[in-house]
């Protein structure tokens, strides 16, 4: 096992999507005249119970768990001096609980300290589990390092595992034994790997597809400021068999090729293509962005699984709506350039060809937009089109259009009654 000699360190916590509970402080003081007056402990609870059960609960749950009677002493943040947490409760195990914005967000459980009563496993790793046995269990760790507790001056051996959802397990094992000293878990980023199964970075996308059977897609943003690796497309594949609150797998490729392996939860699986483009079902999009504009290309699987090109557009970024309330979604591309200018993409079945409209090239215009970008817009101007015209005199006029089937049709001067 690689080590490497480290001063302790402090587990970096994500807490931004936890929601508030004014309720815990009535809790927590309740809790705290409780043990000041010494009450007698009589409530019986099961301490043998998994402790990682805890983790993300609100406090409200947790408070009704562990009473005043299990609990042998509280922090809250200012008493603790530091701000990782609104309140820290010991439970009478020697359990270590963290509360933040009224959710559970860290636990710690000691296995080399004497407690009155029995300490419980955490994920279930416990006081004796080895280092083999733990790997057994949860896999192999996402870093290992050798630490230093600064309050017992005694160094251990560090192993962090990833066990999903964000929740990262962090097991101590002392130098000199060979068992499980202490665990703590707590939230973090969503891991990187270099490698998941039989995919590892630089895989491409056919072998990707091979290795899941439920793969699906999702576009992709990419925005320079994000650094490296550019990616233009996400895969994304279920760990769990369940509807809410997924972990996926996702895998960011560029130009098909992984260049990035990372996981998410998602709240809702719902895996979705724009549906009917052009009519057409399942049409996927990929994002070459530079800055806000890019390359963008619709593609889509035909009957033999090979993908096929549908439209490829440069130097433009694009939005799928229904323009004219046919049932069938048009593309309108947002031009680069010194002057803001759409086209429109619509499909002619008759012909089964795509038909392209440049709005400024068929009326002769300086500019054009879409008006349902605008938010205060009346809902009969919604899905019209604003054309800018500059006079021979220098003076400006806007006019506002309806298109069909990529025809034009004036409906008037532009005017603010068309706005609410």
């Amino acid at each position: 096992m690689k080590r490497i000699l480290l001063m302790f360190l402090t587990a970096a916590l994500v807490f931004g999507f936890f929601g508030c509970s004014n309720a815990s402080k009535e809790a927590s003081e309740k809790i705290v005249d409780a043990i000041t007056n010494d009450n007698e402990k009589t409530a019986k609870v099961n301490y043998e119970e998994d402790a990682y059960d805890l983790m993300g609960i609100d406090d409200q749950a947790f408070l009704e768990k562990y009473d005043e009677s299990m609990i042998e002493s509280f922090l809250d943040q200012d008493s603790a001096g530091t701000y990782e947490a609104d309140y820290y409760y010991v439970l009478n195990n020697g359990v270590e609980v963290s509360i933040l914005n009224g959710t559970v967000v860290s636990i710690r459980t000691y296995y080399n300290k004497e407690t009155e009563y029995p300490v419980p496993v955490l994920k279930g790793i416990g006081g004796g589990d080895s280092y083999d046995s733990v790997v057994n269990k949860l896999g192999e760790p996402h870093y290992e390092a050798e630490e230093l507790a600064f309050e017992e001056e005694q160094e251990y051996v560090a192993a962090v595992f990833y066990v999903g959802k964000y929740r990262y397990l962090k097991v101590y094992f002392e130098k000199k034994a060979e068992t499980v000293s202490f665990v703590s878990c707590f939230y973090g980023e969503a891991p990187v790997f270099q490698k998941v199964g039989e995919i590892k970075i630089g895989d491409n996308l056919e072998e990707v597809k091979a290795a899941y059977e439920k793969l699906y897609y999702a576009p992709a943003y990419y925005d320079a400021s994000q650094g490296e690796p550019k990616y233009n497309r996400i895969y994304y594949t279920p760990m769990e068999d369940r509807n809410r609150e997924v972990e996926c797998l996702e895998f960011y490729l560029y130009d098909k090729k992984v260049v990035r392996i990372t996981s998410s939860v998602q709240d809702i699986l719902e895996w979705r293509s724009y549906e009917d483009i052009f009519g057409m079902k399942n049409v996927f999009k990929e994002n070459n962005m530079i800055g806000h504009r890019g390359n963008i290309t619709y593609f889509y699987d035909d009957a033999a699984g090979n993908e096929q090109v549908l439209l490829k557009m440069e130097n433009c970024a694009t939005e799928e709506i229904d323009i004219d309330d046919d049932g069938i979604t048009e593309i309108i591309a947002y031009k680069a350039g010194k002057m803001r200018t759409i086209d429109i993409y619509d499909y002619n079945a008759d012909t089964e060809t795509i038909m392209h409209l440049d709005i400024c090239e068929a009326l002769g215009a300086s500019w054009s937009g879409y008006m349902g970008n605008a938010a205060n817009v009346r809902n009969e101007y919604a899905k019209c089109i604003e054309a800018g015209f500059y006079e021979t005199d220098g003076t400006t006029r806007t006019e506002v259009y309806s298109v069909r089937d990529n025809i034009l049709t004036y409906i008037g001067p532009y005017s603010h009654e068309m706005f609410q």
